[in-house]
Order: C-alpha cells, then sequence, then structure tokens
C-alpha cells in the first residue's frame, strides 16, 4: 500500500513498474499528453496622428486572466490607447500562458495643399480641387454651397469655401475670388 506521486512531469510516455506482494512486476505505459496553451487573437486598429484613438482587441476562450503590457485587465477591447507595442498574456485556470505582441501604429495625417489662381481680365469660370497628398479613411467634402464633390467650379465672385474630412481631422479651405467677365463690344 506504497502511494508514490510523480509531479511536473513533462508530456511524454512513461513506464511504470509496480510489484505486488507476491513479487510480481507489472509494467503500465503511462502517455501524459501536452495541455493545449490557451487561444490568443490580436486585433488592433491605428491611432489618429497626435491622439490616443487606437483599440486593441483580445479574443480568447479563456477567461481567467488578461495582462496587457504587464497591467491586469478586465476588458478586452480596450480603447484610446497610443500608437505603439503592447504585449498581451492570457493565463488559462491551470496556470498555462499564451503570450503575443501587436502593434498599434498610427495614422496618416490630413495633408492637402490648397489650390493657387492666377486670375486674370478674362477668367470666366474657375476650377477649385484642393489636392489632398495624406489622408485616414475615407473623405468627406462639404461646400459652401451644399455640394459634397471634390472639387467646385464657379463663375461668380464672392467666398468660397470647403470643409474636407477624414477619420480623423477636419480642415477648411477658404477663397475669395474676384472673377471679372469681360464683354467684347463689336463695332
Amino acid at each position: 500500500n506504497t502511494l508514490n506521486e510523480f509531479e511536473n512531469l513533462s508530456a511524454g510516455q512513461y513506464i511504470i513498474q509496480v510489484q505486488n506482494e507476491l513479487g510480481c512486476i507489472y509494467d503500465y505505459n503511462i502517455i501524459i499528453e501536452e495541455t493545449p496553451l490557451p487561444q490568443l487573437n490580436l486585433f488592433a486598429d491605428n491611432s489618429c496622428p497626435d491622439q490616443n484613438t487606437g483599440i486593441l482587441s483580445v479574443e480568447t476562450a479563456t477567461t481567467n486572466d488578461l495582462v496587457v503590457n504587464g497591467w491586469p485587465s478586465q476588458n478586452y477591447i480596450l480603447n484610446n490607447l497610443m500608437p505603439g507595442a503592447y504585449q498581451v498574456l492570457v493565463r488559462d485556470s491551470i496556470g498555462c500562458e499564451s503570450e503575443d505582441e501587436i502593434i498599434i501604429g498610427e495614422l496618416p495625417e490630413l495633408d492637402i495643399v490648397s489650390p493657387e489662381f492666377n486670375l486674370d481680365c478674362y477668367l470666366t469660370e474657375v476650377s477649385i480641387k484642393p489636392e489632398v497628398i495624406s489622408h485616414a479613411g475615407a473623405l468627406s467634402y462639404l461646400w459652401h454651397n451644399g455640394s459634397t464633390n471634390n472639387q467646385f467650379k464657379s463663375s461668380s465672385s464672392g467666398l468660397h469655401s470647403v470643409t474636407i474630412s477624414d477619420l480623423c481631422k477636419t480642415i477648411e479651405l477658404e477663397w475669395d475670388l474676384n472673377i471679372s467677365i469681360e464683354l467684347e463690344e463689336s463695332l
């Protein structure tokens, strides 16, 4: 009636010999299966420039321990993160751990070049089309007259403006144009 315990054995195959009170020896083949590591999937939404808008989402079947950059967390979706590297660790109920790193990048800055105009005496119409150098996500345009096109044609003088927005930023541009329409008189 001797009880022997073996602890901290690695996964693998072991042969155990047992001798009974009559001296008979029996061999037992024992297989210790490897415990699967907890599943860990990470997803990131990049942050807007100069803003902490990054999002880190963690998918795991494990609900015991979640640690992000060394800090315990109860949230599997982390908001308002700055750009950078994030170390994520999950630990299951028996202590097995999975760890991974994800990078939250920075979205490009909305950069627009305003067009310049050479207004001469014979100009009857001007086409205003701001040049978008870089942006984050879809662009939207709103002109002073309610138009939502990416350019505007005008044959009238006065203040012309557009508001251009992307996922992170809004820029307003204005032009005060003096468009002269010269009429030729016939002799």
